[in-house]
């Protein structure tokens, strides 16, 4: 059928809120510290922020996206 159209970017978009939403627990994880200043706690929390960070960034750039195909098919309407 060629006006169907598969939701590529809304199934990345649910998929990289999922992502975060687990990495969140991580973070939280994070939070508990051994002594005043964990330095394993504070280990996780940079290993798990920049990918926290890259998923934001991807699920921003797919909004985008659908937002602009979403203008599209309504101007054209």
């Amino acid at each position: 059928m060629p006006h169907k159209q598969n939701p590529v970017l809304t199934k990345l978009l649910v998929t990289l809120l999922r992502y975060n939403a687990v990495q969140l627990g991580e973070m939280h994880q994070a939070l508990i510290h051994e002594r005043e200043r964990s330095v394993a706690a504070w280990a996780l929390e940079w290993i798990v922020l920049p990918a926290m960070l890259h998923s934001a960034a991807e699920d921003l750039l797919a909004q985008v996206e659908t937002i602009g195909a979403l203008a599209k098919v309504l101007m054209a309407r």
